[in-house]
């Protein structure tokens, strides 16, 4: 069997537009419970970043960027297209889906989830994350 390929670097893509008048729109409709962004919704709470969120990129082991649709370019619009949200991983200079909307609406919410649907489909592809280790679970 051949050895895991380490993930180099992941972009978080949000179907959110960056700015503060699209972060207040977007807590509105969390709060509201309507047409929520599910990777928003894993990542902040109504005033912001959730504090689990710094620790899961920290396990992770790679660098994580944030990406909001409307600061989509290049390669990584090309790999995203139109599913959002998703998380892109960059392995080799190669630019791989992993998460895709479904999944991450799955979630509910969860980055304990997120974290084990990230590992799961990371091995799956024959992929690693350099810190996070093995998670059991469903």
């Amino acid at each position: 069997m051949s050895e895991p390929v380490p993930v180099d670097r992941l972009f978080f893509v949000y179907r959110a537009d960056a700015g503060r008048v699209d972060a207040l729109l977007d807590s509105a409709r969390k709060l509201l419970g309507i047409d929520a962004c599910a990777l928003c919704s894993i990542t902040h709470g109504l005033i912001g970043e959730k504090g689990e969120w710094q620790g899961c990129r920290e396990r992770l082991g790679v660098p994580v960027e944030a990406v909001h649709r409307n600061e989509l370019a290049g390669a990584l619009a090309a790999a995203v297209g139109d599913r959002l949200p998703c998380v892109v991983a960059e392995v080799a200079g190669e630019l791989r889906r992993l998460l895709e909307p479904d999944e991450l609406e799955a979630c509910r919410g969860s980055i304990e989830e997120l974290e084990r649907r990230l590992q799961r489909r990371a091995q799956g592809r024959g992929l690693e994350f350099p810190g996070l280790e093995e998670r059991d679970g469903p």
